[in-house]
């Protein structure tokens, strides 16, 4: 009894801490600026490629998602996003984000696992809305089925294990199957990894950025400098002499027939006219 009390308290904490969106990227925006495989396309336009994935049932991270997306960046596409399936909302907002911020953006939806049902209906509704979607993904499908290639206007790719027999009624436009290679270990698989590098590095080729030339900008002035005009030489001050200040000034204003005003009186209106 107390083994099974302590499976579920566990199972509850772990599904407590992988709730809610995972997109915290410590070291993400360095591994796409310095890649371990230099892409063929620069940073700005690896920037506008946007990874939605989701996880399924895997609460206690087996599969190693995070690890996936670690990879991606390593790849040089830092804009992977990763939550569970109650983000579903969540996931449907920030597309709609994406889409009206970065008008040359190209967006691709992942899901693992029990998430397939979960990403095909968020496939469905961005066609309805017209996001700019490339491709669907889905790594061991289950609890989704139908014809996704005749029905949905993207490009859906099923990445399968050797030993998984989930999804079989799920038909996507292309189907890789991999050979001994189980559920937990596709999806950080190097196979893996290099179909959905391929796939994001196809998205890249599609983004669409504003030429420079569009972009406003501002004169660097106003109008033209003016002419230069020539200079009055009655305007020209004079150089001031450094013994300006023993000469004598100017005489002491007084009416003609009166006396000269004691010394005093005319050292203030010295002081005055200094």
């Amino acid at each position: 009894m107390n083994g099974r009390l302590r499976v579920l308290v566990a199972t509850a904490v772990a599904t407590a801490i992988g709730a809610g969106c995972a997109k915290c990227r410590h070291t993400a925006y360095h591994d796409a600026l310095y890649p371990t495989a230099e892409p063929a396309c620069p940073p700005p336009i690896r920037n506008q490629v946007f990874l939605f994935m989701m996880n399924g049932h895997d609460v206690l991270e087996f599969g190693g998602m995070l690890g996936l997306r670690d990879q991606l960046c390593q790849a040089g596409y830092p804009m992977v996003s990763y939550a569970q399936r109650m983000d579903r909302e969540w996931y449907h907002r920030e597309m709609w984000r994406v889409a009206r911020d970065n008008p040359g953006a190209r967006i691709l939806l992942l899901g693992y696992g029990s998430a397939a049902p979960v990403v095909t209906g968020l496939a469905y509704e961005a066609a309805r809305d017209e996001l700019p979607i490339d491709a669907v993904i889905y790594l061991d499908p289950v609890g989704s089925s139908g014809d996704l290639a005749g029905t949905l206007p993207y490009h859906s790719v099923a990445v399968r294990s050797h030993n998984w027999r989930g999804g079989r009624g799920l038909g996507t436009s292309d189907t890789i199957e991999m050979t001994n290679v189980g559920h937990y270990a596709l999806p950080n698989h190097p196979a893996t990894v290099d179909a959905l590098v391929q796939l994001m590095s196809d998205s890249a080729g599609r983004v669409n950025l504003p030429p420079a030339n569009g972009l406003p900008r501002l004169p660097l002035r106003d109008k033209l400098d003016p002419t230069p005009r020539g200079v009055d030489p009655a305007t020209v001050a004079q150089p001031l002499d450094d013994w300006d200040y023993l000469k004598p000034g100017p005489p002491f204003p007084t009416l003609p027939g009166t006396p000269l005003p004691a010394p005093s009186a005319r050292l203030f209106w010295w002081c005055e006219k200094i």
